[in-house]
Parts: C-alpha cells; sequence; structure tokens
C-alpha cells in the first residue's frame, strides 16, 4: 500500500485507522527498527511495547493533525525517527542517556521535529492539566521549583515567611501529585512518555 493511501485510509475514519495500525503493529521490519534502536540502553520488552506504542500513536495525531504532511523517504525510517525521540526522551529521563550514541543511531537523519515538538506540547498540557487539579499555590511553587528556583526565591516570590514553609508545602505538594497519579494511571503514562 502506498504512504499516500495510508494516510487517506487513516484520515478515513476509525475502521480505516484501525486497520493501518494494526498493519503497522504487525510489521516486523518495523519491529525489529524498534528492536535495534533499544539496544541502546538495553531496553526490555515492556520498553518496546511502550515505545512502539506511542510511536504509532504520535503518527495518527500527526497524521490527523498535520493536513500538509509530507513524509520524505520511506514510512519505516519517519516511524524509526519518532521512535528515537522517545527513546532518547525516556533514556534521559532515567540518566541513562549514553555519553556516546552508536553511528548508526542517527538521531540526525530522519528525526521529525514535527512530532517531537507535538510529543512535547501534549506533555506539556497533560502536566498543566494535572498541576492545576492540585490548586494554584502547589501549582506556583512545583513549576518554580521544577524551574530551579531556590526555596528562598520561592518564599519571597510567593510571599511565604520562610524556606522552611516551602519546603514543606513543597512534600505536600509532591505528595499530593503523586497520590493523583497514582489514582490516575493513565495521566502518569502520558507524562512519562
Amino acid at each position: 500500500m502506498q504512504l499516500s493511501e495510508m494516510i487517506n485510509s487513516i484520515r478515513s475514519g476509525t475502521a480505516g485507522r484501525d486497520r493501518i495500525i494494526a498493519q503497522l503493529y504487525d510489521d516486523q521490519h518495523l519491529q525489529n527498527t524498534i528492536k535495534k534502536i533499544l539496544r541502546v540502553g538495553n531496553g526490555s520488552e515492556e520498553d518496546f511495547r511502550s515505545i512502539l506504542s506511542f510511536t504509532l500513536v504520535q503518527f495518527l495525531k500527526t497524521v490527523m493533525k498535520n493536513k500538509e504532511l509530507t513524509i520524505n523517504g520511506s514510512l519505516n525510517n519517519y516511524l524509526a525517527g519518532i521512535a528515537r525521540n522517545l527513546w532518547v526522551q525516556e533514556l534521559r529521563k532515567r540518566n541513562k542517556l549514553p555519553r556516546e550514541l552508536p553511528e548508526d543511531f542517527n538521531l540526525k537523519d530522519e528525526t521529525p521535529s514535527v512530532d517531537l515538538r507535538l510529543i512535547e506540547e501534549e506533555r506539556s498540557e497533560n502536566l498543566d492539566k494535572v498541576l492545576s487539579k492540585l490548586g494554584k499555590n502547589c501549582k506556583e511553587v512545583l513549576m518554580l521549583w521544577a524551574s530551579n528556583f531556590k526555596m528562598a526565591e520561592i518564599a519571597t516570590q510567593l510571599n511565604y515567611k520562610s524556606e522552611g514553609m516551602v519546603r514543606k508545602k513543597k512534600y505536600n505538594c509532591m505528595k499530593e501529585l503523586s497520590n493523583y497519579l497514582e489514582e490516575h494511571p493513565q495521566l502518569k503514562n502520558l507524562l512519562s512518555l
């Protein structure tokens, strides 16, 4: 099937979309490519399933959002670029990104920057929604803390009486955030990749 036919099928509705995703999910060449990418950092079988799924979801979102989408080269290379970006993000999160990547890992080649930007935007939107559930004070404290502000600076900026009060507020907010994410595992997954 031609790439343009696949894209049209995805945009045609649920049946076409499901058919194409099933076809891509079972594509042995794509599976082998993603497994090769996951060798960097010793990705597990669970990592493989997760990266494959998120790659296909991101591809679907891009096809649906970007009506002007053009893919230069093969679909396999395009999807491999998405998978590489996702895997690098995951390795960075785990602090396991090697200092030097193998030459065949090739991050520069077909890296779809539009997809990476969409992934980051979606993660940022989801994080904003989650933090908003915690309330304005928690959101402000955690956002400043995540932006590497010192406790004294946060106390001054948000009118807390002391650094100790900010530390206590941050601790309580982190606990509340953790509990919320445990109760909503789908959000936890969306924020992790």
